[in-house]
């Protein structure tokens, strides 16, 4: 029982210094929220990672609701979220998710073997990559509200 106590107060205290600058002080980031589009219809359920130039820095990430909407967090939504101000790379994905397999409920009845496979892109494949999306934005301090518009075909 001690050493789980040990390991819990462990892992708390690492959780209290995520996000926190060399200071210990939180790291500070800007609001950033938006409209995700596809050929000018909102995007629902899109996954958009605002990606650091460079690979310097700390991406952030959020997914779109319903109409599109989306804001982004550093650290899984746990405080306001945001991103840190500068330079990003932005990447949206959609992929179609598959309704889920039903399987039998006898228990004496063997479940037929399940297959696996990538669901299919709904956003074209180019806004998936940080080395193919053309969509860079800039966080500035303050409140953001960045429009992100794809188009095309999957």
């Amino acid at each position: 029982m001690k050493r789980l106590v040990c390991v819990a107060t462990l892992l708390v205290s690492m959780v209290a210094l995520m996000g926190c600058g060399e200071d210990g002080s939180r790291v500070k980031t800007e609001y950033v929220e938006g409209i995700v589009t596809l050929n000018g219809k909102p995007l629902s359920m899109a996954h958009v990672t605002f990606n650091p130039v460079g690979g310097e820095g700390q991406a952030a990430f959020g997914s779109s609701d319903k109409d599109g909407k989306y804001l982004l967090t550093t650290d899984g939504g746990k405080t306001d979220g945001g991103a840190l101000a500068g330079e990003y790379v932005v990447t949206v994905e959609k992929r179609d998710v598959p309704p889920p397999v039903e399987v039998s409920p006898d228990p004496n009845k063997p479940a037929p073997p399940i297959k696996v496979q990538a669901a299919p892109l709904i956003t074209p494949a180019k806004y998936t990559d940080v080395k193919s999306t053309d969509l860079k934005v800039t966080v500035v301090k303050g409140s953001n509200e960045i429009k992100l518009e794809l188009v095309g075909k999957k």
